[in-house]
């Protein structure tokens, strides 16, 4: 009996650690999930307006939403040995804010 009182203590000392806060940054809300890296996660997806609905899909540094990934629509390269951006070639391995959804559709750093 004792065991079990002291790991539900641990285990409600460990979830207040991490409990999550939001806030608010340009008329959008964010949660902080307690990540060590800071990040702080929208609280919803691009084009939707509610947390349960998926919203927006985008390919990797594109600025439209598409349903179609494919190389053939990929606006980065037609090929993964033939990428134009984001490769071992221009050695550019972070989303520049250029390239970001988020940042463009909602006008804050979002990363």
């Amino acid at each position: 009996m004792k065991r079990k009182i002291t790991c539900l203590i641990m285990c409600a000392v460990s979830c207040a650690m991490v409990a999550q806060t939001t806030g608010e940054e340009a008329g959008h809300t964010w949660i902080d999930m307690g990540l060590p890296s800071g990040i702080k996660w929208a609280s919803v997806n691009i084009g939707a307006n509610r947390p349960q609905d998926a919203g927006s899909y985008y390919a990797w540094g594109e600025m439209t939403s598409k349903t179609s990934y494919r190389w053939a629509t990929y606006a980065h390269g037609a090929g993964y040995n033939s990428l134009t951006k984001y490769s071992n070639a221009d050695g550019i391995m972070s989303l520049d804010a250029t390239d970001d959804a988020a940042t463009s559709t909602w006008g804050i750093l979002c990363y």
